[in-house]
């Protein structure tokens, strides 16, 4: 009874927390996330809201926080790239040791991103490569190097 009390207290503190948003604000968000570079008209016509009108609810969402920025999705493979991931978990390891290991990564040619987390892995480090076989040295000397 108590934990089911916790709960509710909880999800009455969330409740004024979270922006109440009507079905328009949702379909907005919707088109920006399946395409941020569309005009306010298309997205109007999308939505059933005049051009202005999509404009001053993004610029609301935006001042509620709720949208807090647009970015860009590259495609990689257009570019003629291939993108490779690594996904690490720590093991017994000291923290100069993940300092090194971070450093080893930002320091390589092929990495793009490097990031550190706390959960199912530990660290993720994203690579672009040309070719594969330029790559295939690295990648077998890096695992036999962190075993």
């Amino acid at each position: 009874m108590f934990k089911l009390l916790k709960l509710y207290i909880l999800l009455m503190h969330m409740n004024k927390i979270m922006e109440k948003i009507d079905l328009k604000d949702r379909r907005i968000l919707h088109e920006l996330d399946y395409d941020s570079r569309q005009s306010f008209s298309m997205i109007g016509k999308k939505v059933g809201l005049h051009k202005n009108v999509v404009n001053y609810r993004i610029k609301r969402l935006q001042e509620k926080g709720i949208i807090e920025n647009f970015y860009t999705v590259i495609d990689t493979f257009k570019l003629g790239y291939n993108s490779l991931r690594f996904y690490i978990t720590y093991q017994n390891m000291n923290p100069d040791i993940r300092i090194d290991l971070i450093q080893y990564f930002v320091d390589n040619k092929f990495t793009w991103w490097v990031g550190s987390f706390e959960g199912d892995y530990d660290l993720a480090v994203l690579f672009w490569v040309n070719d594969l076989h330029d790559f295939f040295p690295f990648g077998n000397v890096t695992r036999y190097d962190l075993l």
